[in-house]
């Protein structure tokens, strides 16, 4: 998935459109954490070009990401970690949409409760699938951390308590 700035046009390969073409009704939610975040990605505004973030935008993504860098798990120089920070709350980003769409599209294609795998509640299969789709990415491990770390429905789903690994109890809002 590519975004074109010069034609303001998403690039998606046939196949991708293909599967979600020809995805059977309780196929299509899984398919949401696995091909909806690089869709949404590509999507997010930028801190230059035609879908720049507004100044007062860029501010709070700058709140947001001095707040989401301390619970990092890295070392480096400043600029990497402010990097990675970067890009852990854009991935913080992704995940409260594409929940919203996963569970509305559970509900809309099956009517009644579907338990979609007997070894993960539907909610567990969620990020179990978003997390997969990071799979061989570049700090793949610190973003995937970084972003659940930061999100109240991942503890709740996991029974995560507080200062626990997977949640601090501090949380940096992205779309609040």
């Amino acid at each position: 998935v590519r975004y074109l700035e010069d034609r303001k046009a998403l690039l998606v390969p046939p196949g991708l459109l293909g599967l979600f073409l020809d995805a059977s009704p309780m196929v299509e939610p899984v398919l949401v954490p696995l091909l909806g975040r690089p869709l949404l990605r590509e999507l997010m505004p930028t801190r230059q070009g035609p879908y720049a973030w507004r100044r007062r935008h860029e501010r709070r993504l700058e709140a947001f990401v001095n707040c989401i860098a301390p619970g990092l798990d890295v070392a480096g120089t400043p600029q990497d970690i402010h990097g990675l920070a970067t890009e852990t709350a854009l991935e913080s980003g992704v995940l409260e949409p594409l929940l919203v769409l996963y569970s509305r599209r559970l509900r809309e294609e099956s009517g009644r409760p579907t338990r979609l795998h007997h070894d993960y509640s539907n909610a567990e299969l969620f990020f179990v699938l978003w997390a997969l789709g990071h799979c061989g990415g570049r700090n793949a491990a610190v973003l995937v951390n970084g972003a659940l770390r930061n999100f109240a429905p991942f503890a709740r789903t996991f029974r995560c308590t507080v200062n626990q690994a997977m949640w601090s109890g501090h949380r940096c809002p992205f779309w609040h």
